[in-house]
């Protein structure tokens, strides 16, 4: 089974730096701070992606060293967030438009959506208990 975890672990070309918990204590951090900015009036990097966009993108980022600031550190990932970044201001501008499992993500990683997949309630609920929407 750890042989079979490893080689599918291979495939994965944008690994997240969370910790074992996962998304989980990350999101509430991120909220909050994206809030702050706004009352702030910071310009907030993330401006304009969807929460699973923008989480996707946090997930992959690491604190420099020297500089402090969060960077991607692998060049294909740095390319698909500048490409979700551009997608997000195309929607803002209304020149895309993201429809149900095309959002900016799938589009930016080139991956279809599982046709199947569910957003927002347990995996084991259907269709009819989920939102396969975008707000």
């Amino acid at each position: 089974m750890s042989g079979l975890n490893s080689e599918l672990a291979k495939k994965n070309i944008h690994p997240h730096h969370l910790c074992s918990p996962g998304y989980g204590l990350k999101v509430e951090k991120w909220r909050a701070e994206a809030e702050a900015a706004r009352e702030a009036g910071v310009p907030y990097k993330y401006e304009g992606l969807e929460e699973r966009t923008l989480n996707w993108v946090r997930a992959r980022e690491v604190k420099d060293k020297e500089s402090g600031k969060l960077v991607i550190q692998d060049a294909r990932t740095e390319a698909a967030a500048k490409a979700i970044k551009a997608l997000a201001q195309k929607k803002m501008q209304g020149d895309f438009k993201p429809r149900r499992e095309v959002d900016e993500l799938s589009v930016a990683l080139g991956n279809k959506e599982h046709p199947g997949r569910v957003w927002g309630v347990s995996s084991k609920q259907g269709l009819k208990h989920g939102c396969r929407c975008r707000k």
